[in-house]
């Protein structure tokens, strides 16, 4: 295309500004290209600890043991039965197994009643009626009083007690619990023009495999992927199992399940409001779920810092190290763990980009920021063998030696080698696909910290 025609020559003295107007000089660009969103994540540190499994159906499962001690819970008030007298109460509508027609406790339990510390033993049990089961207690002394019973009470049981030349009495025995899982597959793909792809641009920029070059389209790679690896994160997250969208399977993320399935959920109450208590009051219930006594801890940014605060007023010389990862120093360094020791128990720190990206889930109207996740460093047991199984493990879809975990080629008419390529058409396109899954075990060792 010709030129714009313009005087040979005008009256003008040569300044910067005219020489601008020419449009010649030469542009002063860095050729460079800056990353903003660098940063290492959950999948990462799957990949790294070895947390990995293959499976080979569209959904799996396993049993988990249940507690063999179980209390009685009260499903409606009861009224004061005086002193020494006994009381009737109907088991809580949570505590039945077999369509109501199993629950916990026999004649002959020795129990306390929690709230005043009552001792008892159970003198009369009706079955009759299922999941309406009725349980009387009698006080152990006369001049005990049970007290009204309201709903929600907690009844232990300690120990039994019986009569000289009795029968044994029934036999317990435990249950389990089946944890269904479920594969999602997910996809990702990116086409660059034959044109474009000879184009030189003024930075060098990388693509997927390392490669570097002066080609957008290396970059068009390598933004496809790192989406697509964004996509497989969030969804080993925050995402959901569907029952309306038909032909369609999803996982459930890890904090849904969590939450859905025994995990701890730990308040927060909001902005500047996490502190020592609350993080001393999480403790207490890890204790009492059998928690880990070595767990990461990855946290959004101001949760995070309510953390460091804290921390700081408690030890103004400092307390918080790299962590060792049971002898694995560089792990920990690697992914910028700290470390915080306290009644017994280790928390590795880490501060979670996913919780903070701006445009994902660090938005304005989030609550992510102020969330974390307590996840066992620590293995849980298989009962029969003692083989130790990862409480979290990535989970993908393969067999025979093909493996679902991570899919990527190429296909097209352009850039690719005369012998490589697909078809007839003037292009590249590039796809991945993934078909994936997670499985939590033992959730009742996994605390949701949230507002």
């Amino acid at each position: 295309m010709a030129s714009t025609p313009r005087p040979s020559s005008v009256q003008v003295a040569t300044l910067e500004t005219y020489v601008d107007i020419l449009d010649i000089h030469k542009p002063e660009i860095a050729n460079i290209l800056v990353d903003r969103y660098a940063g290492k994540n959950l999948l990462d540190f799957f990949a790294e600890t070895g947390k990995e499994e293959e499976i080979s159906q569209a959904s799996f499962s396993h049993f988990e043991k249940n507690q063999i001690y179980e209390y009685f819970t009260v499903q409606g008030t009861v009224a004061d039965p005086t002193a020494g007298n006994p009381s009737t109460f109907t088991i809580a509508s949570t505590d039945y197994m077999e369509s109501g027609t199993l629950s916990v406790g026999q004649v002959n339990d020795l129990c306390q009643v929690v709230k005043n510390g009552v001792l008892c033993m159970v003198t009369a049990k009706n079955t009759s009626v299922p999941s309406t089961h009725t349980v009387t207690i009698t006080p152990l002394q006369a001049a005990t009083n049970i007290g009204a019973l309201a709903a929600g009470d907690v009844i232990i049981r300690y120990s039994t007690a019986f009569a000289e030349d009795t029968g044994q009495p029934l036999s317990e025995d435990s249950s389990t619990i089946k944890y269904t899982f479920y594969m999602q597959k997910l996809k990702k793909e990116y086409k660059v023009s034959g044109d474009e792809s000879t184009n030189i641009i003024w930075f060098p920029v990388k693509g997927p495999k390392g490669q570097v070059g002066y080609l957008w389209y290396l970059n068009g790679l390598l933004d496809t992927k790192t989406r697509f690896d964004t996509d497989l994160e969030l969804a080993m997250l925050i995402g959901d199992l569907t029952d309306n969208i038909a032909g369609i399977q999803t996982m459930q993320g890890f904090i849904n399940f969590s939450k859905a399935n025994g995990g701890i959920t730990q308040r927060t109450g909001g902005a500047g409001m996490w502190s020592l208590a609350a993080w001393d009051s999480m403790i207490r219930k890890l204790d009492k779920n059998f928690g880990a006594k070595e767990n990461t801890v990855w946290m959004g940014l101001p949760l995070r810092q309510d953390t460091d605060n804290f921390i700081q007023n408690l030890v103004p010389n400092g307390a918080v190290t790299y962590g060792s990862f049971n002898g694995k120093k560089e792990i920990g360094i690697a992914f910028g763990f700290s470390d915080f020791y306290r009644s017994g128990y280790s928390f590795h720190l880490k501060t979670y980009d996913m919780f903070n990206h701006p445009k994902l889930l660090g938005t304005a109207q989030s609550n992510y920021p102020y969330t974390g996740m307590v996840l066992p460093n620590e293995m849980t047991k298989d009962v029969s063998t003692g083989k130790s199984i990862p409480t979290i493990t990535l989970c993908y879809k393969g067999a025979g030696g093909y493996s679902r975990k991570y899919e990527s080629w190429q296909t097209g008419g352009a850039i690719l080698p005369p012998n490589q390529r697909t078809d007839g058409s003037d292009a590249l396109y590039s796809h991945l696909r993934a078909h994936r899954s997670l499985r939590v075990a033992a959730a009742n060792k996994v605390v949701i910290i949230q507002p």
